[in-house]
């Protein structure tokens, strides 16, 4: 008997294959997701995608720009020029198989579409009580 691709959700999410008996046979069991005890959320505003062979390397990082102070232009500016780089810390460093990294662009790109479609309804209903309609 032919044993079965695990399905993949469009959300990312995917169910494992696990044996039920001798024949090969498989059957989906889920995943059971767990978050350990003290891991936060961090930002990221950059990101480097570097492949290598078949696994692609998500870099993301957090730009820390300088503070410019000064009372005049002419401080401002110079306090600008002298900024030598923008420090950009790596938060988090992710590997992802070539082949499911299509999966995970798609689980984004929908959920980036449902936000956007979400925004624009807020929106439109923001502006109709705003006009009185």
């Amino acid at each position: 008997m032919a044993k079965k691709k695990p399905q993949s959700r469009t959300d990312g999410q995917s169910a494992t294959e696990k044996p039920t008996n001798t024949e090969g046979d498989f059957v989906m069991v889920p995943i059971a997701r767990e978050y350990p005890p003290g891991q936060v959320g961090v930002l990221a505003n950059n990101l480097v995608v570097q492949h290598d062979g078949p696994e692609f390397h998500l870099l993301f990082f957090q730009h820390h720009p300088p503070i410019i102070s000064g009372d005049t232009e002419e401080e401002i500016r110079k306090a600008v020029q002298e900024v030598e780089a923008v420090k950009s810390i790596c938060v988090a460093r992710l590997i992802v198989s070539a082949e499911r990294l299509p999966l995970f662009i798609r689980a984004m790109s929908e959920n980036l579409e449902k936000r956007n479609r979400q925004q624009e309804e807020a929106e439109a209903k923001a502006e109709r009580a705003r006009r009185g309609a």
